[in-house]
């Protein structure tokens, strides 16, 4: 069953204009391709969270993807490791863009 919270979130803002039915509105608009935007953390405790196999966007074109021992470029520098606190000195805020058992993660 796919993640609701982006059709009660659209759906909540929807419902400002009365004689609408935001429920059918918000269903047309993700199907149609909609998805909210993602989670920003900037917090190494909160990044600390984010179980193995989350990959995050540290920068313009840049993801790492967290193992069990830290978080790796993804790609090509696989052997760069940093730790979260290191990540987010050196990179700033991160992007979400999955975590695993979570496929509407991805904006």
């Amino acid at each position: 069953m796919p993640d609701q919270a982006p059709r009660v979130q659209l759906a909540e803002a929807l419902n400002l204009r009365r004689g609408i039915d935001a429920g059918k509105v918000a269903d047309a608009v993700i199907a149609a391709g909609w998805r909210p935007p993602a989670r920003v953390i900037e917090d190494p405790v909160q990044l600390d969270m984010l179980p193995a196999g989350s990959i995050v966007a540290v920068g313009e074109g840049v993801a790492t993807t967290r193992f069990n021992d830290g978080w790796y470029v993804t790609g090509e520098y696989w052997d760069l490791r940093s730790d979260s606190h290191e990540l987010i000195e050196r990179c700033g805020p991160v992007a979400v863009l999955h975590t695993p058992g979570n496929r509407e993660a991805l904006s």
